[in-house]
């Protein structure tokens, strides 16, 4: 699913506001990198923080094309996502149990994702994609 012209409008308004750079050539995608990771499984009482070194990933926002890749070294696993704007967020609904919020003014990435019964929760700093 396409972002819609206003939302896509909206979000180029929120990082020019934040950068003059951002004014000159607007954002189309996002790269977003790890600031703190989160692991929960269910035989624990709490989640535990993950050591970033051990993982090594980023994400990337394409809204012209309407996808959101998880990426790794080895390589990126890219998924059509349903973007919609909630306020002064987009939520990201992803296939496979996943989903991301963005906060477009300050370009902060908050996802949530699950393998088997456990649950990843992800903090990244995001930044134009060149």
């Amino acid at each position: 699913m396409r972002v819609s012209g206003i939302l896509a409008l909206a979000l180029v308004a929120a990082f020019a506001a934040k950068s003059a750079d951002a004014q000159s050539n607007p954002p189309h995608a996002l790269i977003c990198a790890f600031d703190r990771q989160f692991m929960c499984l269910p035989n624990l009482d709490r989640c535990n923080k993950v050591d970033p070194a051990k993982s090594p990933g980023w994400a990337l926002i394409d809204f012209d094309t309407g996808t959101y890749s998880i990426c790794e070294p080895q390589g990126c696993k890219t998924l059509k996502a349903i973007i919609q704007q909630d306020g002064v967020y987009l939520d990201i609904s992803l296939p496979g149990g996943a989903m991301a919020k963005l906060e477009a003014g300050s370009n902060r990435l908050m996802e949530v994702t699950t393998v088997l019964l456990g649950t990843f929760v992800s903090y990244m700093n995001c930044r134009p994609a060149k």
